[in-house]
């Protein structure tokens, strides 16, 4: 009877330490799962992250290509400028020579054509020193001196005093502005042409 208890037990035993060890399998498989299901996760992660790089590659290769079509652009228009500045110093410098050249030529013809020229005599200038008031009766330049430089533009109908005319020229010495009249404070010349004398 011992004997049967001893081999019950033994039975027993073999069969628990299967069934842990039934367990402990099911146990590990239930991890390996779990790390598989873990792994695909990180894995799509991974191709997804690798995916997007790739885009973003590609996208910075269309970026660089159009920087160096854009530097290319820029080259070719510097390099165009500078011919069209180098073509117009040329050009400027032909015209300056060939004006130089005309100039000499011109000063040989007019040096052998005329060695002695015809002296005129100068026209007496009418000097009238007579203070005056004058309208200006068309739009006329102001002058600085007699064939002077121009240095403003008045409008007809304006009223201005004078104290001296010679020849064609007339002296301004006052202006009215706003009905009052006022010094001029430099030399300033109209043409006696576009001047009235007011009564």
């Amino acid at each position: 009877m011992k004997f049967f208890f001893f081999i019950c037990f033994l039975l027993i035993s073999l069969n628990a330490d299967e069934m842990q060890r039934l367990e402990s399998i099911v146990k590990d498989i239930e991890k390996l799962r779990i790390d598989y299901e873990f792994s695909q996760t990180k894995l799509q992660e991974c191709q997804t992250s690798l995916q997007t790089q790739k885009e973003n590659l590609a996208n910075n290769e269309i970026y660089i290509n159009k920087i160096k079509n854009l530097e290319n652009q820029i080259k070719k228009l510097e390099n165009s400028l500078k011919n069209k500045n180098k073509n117009t110093v040329k050009i400027k410098e032909k015209k300056i020579i060939s004006l130089n050249n005309k100039i000499n030529t011109d000063k040989c013809i007019e040096k052998k054509d005329n060695e002695f020229p015809n002296l005129k005599m100068r026209e007496k200038q009418e000097k009238d020193t007579t203070p005056t008031t004058y309208r200006l009766n068309q739009d006329s330049i102001i002058y600085s001196s007699i064939d002077g430089k121009e240095i403003a533009k008045w409008e007809k109908s304006t009223s201005f005093t004078s104290t001296l005319r010679i020849g064609k020229w007339i002296q301004i010495s006052g202006y009215f502005v706003n009905k009052q009249w006022q010094k001029a404070q430099k030399q300033i010349w109209v043409k006696a042409s576009n001047a009235l004398k007011r009564d």
